[in-house]
């Protein structure tokens, strides 16, 4: 009885010994393979970072006729703790880049980096707002200037709620496609379409435009209402394929998909009503504040984004396009012109939506583009493809 007493506990022994085992095994493979799993999707992270960096880079280099290349990047911080990343390039160049929007909010392919001569304790409030903490002081990265040390003991200083401001118009305009990528690595959806005996990359669903020929289904009203025309399609495309942006309960379209059509200019009437301006023609400016408002009136959770010359460019439009977005171009826009090779009436003073784009135009613009023109039978028209635009301003919806 003793014996096997013994031996059953030693048994029991032996069994407590390997769950023990067993159970420490596990933890130990457990918690590495959670941090690898984390410092894996980090480091994935950072790459496609890079890579969305790289391709800002090729766009700037285009702008400029440049050949610059990606150096080192830099950590940057504002006063009120948001952070941002300093790209310095090889052999001139920078960008800044607002790490919450995956914007840049500054870049040039010639001027060097105010912070080249400094490594850490980096300060950015702003184009020419550039510090470095240094000694308790905080000192500007090209003068040598320090801040006054009121700024240094307040935490509610005007520098910081500049600061604040600043990064909450960025974050309002963020490039949410770039953010996906970066973070979830979701690519951008872009397709290549064949016109004009090439291929042109154009936004997911472009079609929704193209297939807008008639006056009735682009809304049309006549008059010089452009601007508003443009702005009631980018309203229709977000509101099918995007977020909920407009009231169906007033039968603005009907259809479905690529295919779905205004019924008449219903919606455009809608949109004047809402200007600042009352006049028919309109600005990138005038259409922006058209939108807001429209957009407040009815709750509508988007908002809206316009720069002029010479703050956008052709490669503006399209890096846009790159992210699935459609844009309406302001300028002096040239001959319309039809795939089959017909040249239609001149653009002059004109608003378009812009979905679609090839390298390479006429008068060695860096881009052509697939326009909609808001006329019957011009909906995949083009601009810079057959003779040279001026352009003025160009306008957004920011999600």
């Amino acid at each position: 009885m003793k014996t096997n007493f013994i031996c059953k506990h030693k048994k029991l022994l032996i069994l407590f010994a390997i769950i023990l085992l067993l159970a420490t095994c596990t933890s130990f493979y457990l918690y590495p393979v959670s941090s690898l799993a984390r410092a894996q999707e980090s480091s994935s992270i950072q790459l496609r970072k890079l890579e969305f960096i790289d391709k800002n880079i090729e766009g700037m280099n285009l702008e400029y006729g440049a050949h610059v290349l990606r150096n080192r990047t830099k950590l940057l911080q504002d006063f009120a703790g948001n952070t941002y990343t300093l790209i310095e390039c090889h052999p001139s160049g920078y960008m800044i880049m607002c790490d919450a929007s995956a914007t840049m909010v500054e870049y040039s392919a010639s001027s060097p980096s105010p912070y080249s001569k400094f490594n850490s304790n980096l300060y950015y409030a702003g184009p020419t707002y550039y510090y470095v903490l240094s000694n308790g002081k905080y000192m500007h990265a090209i003068t040598g200037e320090t801040l006054p040390m009121e700024i240094n003991r307040s935490s509610s200083s005007n520098l910081i709620s500049i600061c604040d401001t600043m990064h909450s118009d960025l974050v309002s305009n963020s490039d949410a496609d770039a953010l996906n990528y970066i973070n979830n690595g979701i690519a951008t959806r872009t397709v290549g379409v064949s016109f004009y005996n090439t291929t042109w990359t154009c936004i997911n669903n472009s079609a929704f435009f193209r297939y807008k020929t008639s006056l009735d289904q682009m809304g049309y009203r006549g008059g010089g209402y452009c601007g508003y025309i443009a702005a009631a399609m980018l309203i229709g495309y977000y509101d099918t394929f995007v977020r909920d942006c407009m009231d169906d309960g007033w039968l603005y379209m009907s259809g479905t998909g690529i295919n779905r059509h205004f019924t008449g200019s219903g919606l455009t009437d809608r949109l004047f009503s809402h200007s600042p301006s009352g006049n028919s023609s309109s600005t990138s400016t005038t259409i922006r504040q058209t939108m807001n408002n429209y957009f407040s009136w009815y709750g509508y959770n988007l908002g809206s984004y316009d720069m002029i010359t010479p703050f956008f460019s052709g490669t503006t439009l399209k890096n846009l396009i790159d992210n699935n977005t459609p844009s309406i171009l302001f300028g002096d826009l040239g001959n319309a012109t039809s795939p089959d090779g017909n040249i239609g009436p001149e653009g002059g003073e004109h608003a378009v939506v812009i979905y679609g784009y090839k390298s390479g135009g006429t008068g060695g613009a860096l881009y052509s583009f697939l326009a909609h023109f808001g006329w019957e039978d011009y909906s995949v028209s083009t601009i810079n493809y057959t003779s040279y635009s001026v352009f003025g301003s160009m306008y957004r919806i920011t999600t």
